[in-house]
Order: C-alpha cells, then structure tokens, then sequence
C-alpha cells in the first residue's frame, strides 16, 4: 500500500512539473511574439497625432507599439500618479497626465520616473512641464485594470490619487476630452526642466527566465521519475 501511495506521488509530481515546464515554454513562445512585434512595429514610420487620431482611434490593436510624435499641452489638473514604479530598485513612481491636442482630443502620456520613498507618496508640483510641449514615444496599450483601485495619499496637506494600473477605460468614459485607447509612454521630446520625470524607456526585448524555468521544472520531473523507476527496482529486487 505505501508503496503504491509512493508511485502515485511521483507520477503526481512529475506530471505537476511537466506542466509547468511546458507552460512556461508557452509563456516563451509568447514573450518571443510581443518582442517580434515590438521590433516590426517600431521600424514603421512615426506617426503625427492629431492627424492619425481617427485612425488609431479605430483600430488601437494595429497600432500598438507604433512611434509617435505629438504637440500639445498638459492637462495637471488630471495628472496620475502610478505607484509601485521602481528603477534601478529605487521606489517611485510613474507620472501621467492627458496630453491636450486641441479640439476636445487628448492622450494619456507617461510623462516619466521620479523617486518615491513608499513607492506612493510624492509632491508632484516640481515636475510640472506647462506650456506647449512636444511628445516622442511609442504607444502602448494600457494593462488590465482589475488593480485600477485608487490609493489616496496625503502630499503637502492635499490628498494625491494613485493606482497601480493606469484607469485608461475608466478616462475615457468620463470624457470629455476625447482620450485615445491607447497611452504614450514618452521616450523624448521636449526635456523637462530638470533630471526629472526621467524616461521610461522601451519594453525590454530579452527572453526573460522562461527557458531556465522551464529547463528547472523538466528537471524537477526527472528526478521525481527517476526516484520513481530506483523505487521500481528497489522493490523488484526485494520481491525476488
């Protein structure tokens, strides 16, 4: 009987294992299409907003990852602050704000980094860019909000909203302006007046520990099948 017990676990264990190797070779697979994507859509030609704003408004997917130049100016009083933004394992943040166009359109631009103690709390004043500005980036779609609750801090004696993901539905619903379905991650542009916010830069291309996941959990399933088979023999062998 424990002897059984033992088979089952082992073939439990190392069928757990194979799945998550192989599961992580799919995450692989997918890694390696989003940096094949990145890649193919940033060799195609930079596109002018306003000018492509119906179009991008109408097909957000085919322009994800695409080059942009940009020309407005900021909207503070909707400034965002996104908390839980590191860099280089320093705590910060990351500060976004509707790009105003003109005529009611406008885009969510992720203005940069700045440091943050509690990864939250941050006196956004100093890092205000008014005037017209000019935008470089790459367009990006907004991750799932299922963590777009706010998080209400106290700066200066005012209270700040932050999220952890960036509300972009929740933007545009609101409207008016009339935000893009997509936001602006700025690679450059007009420069700030000072170090600050610094620019975030493009989404790494590497592979990410996927293969090494994947080659550990594989490993993981052959010595649960190996222990398995020297049971095997052991108890063949006692049998005899």
């Amino acid at each position: 009987m424990r002897g059984a017990i033992a088979v089952l676990f082992a073939l439990a264990v190392a069928a757990l294992c194979l799945r998550l190797g192989f599961w992580q070779l799919d995450r692989l697979a997918q890694r390696r299409a989003a940096n094949a994507s990145l890649r193919e859509a940033m060799a195609l030609p930079e596109i002018d907003l306003p000018d492509s704003f119906a179009s991008v408004a109408r097909n957000p997917s085919a322009y994800v990852y695409r080059r942009v130049r940009l020309r407005g100016t900021y909207d503070a009083s909707h400034e965002l602050v996104l908390r839980g933004r590191s860099e280089g394992g320093n705590p910060g943040v990351h500060l976004t704000a509707p790009l105003l166009l003109g005529g009611d359109l406008a885009v969510m631009i992720n203005r940069g980094w700045v440091p943050a103690a509690d990864a939250a709390t941050v006196d956004i004043r100093p890092f205000a860019e008014p005037g017209a500005r000019e935008v470089e980036g790459i367009l990006l779609a907004a991750p799932a909000t299922t963590d777009a609750e706010p998080l209400d801090v106290s700066v200066a004696g005012t209270r700040l909203r932050t999220f952890a993901r960036l509300p972009l539905d929740s933007l545009r619903a609101a409207g008016p302006p009339i935000l893009l379905p997509l936001y602006v991650q700025q690679l450059g542009g007009t420069p700030p007046a000072g170090p600050l916010p610094r620019r975030v830069g493009v989404p790494p291309l590497d592979e990410g520990p996927h293969l090494g996941y994947a080659v550990q959990w594989f490993s993981f399933a052959a010595i649960a099948l190996g222990g398995l088979a020297l049971l095997l023999v052991r108890s063949r062998r006692r049998g005899r």
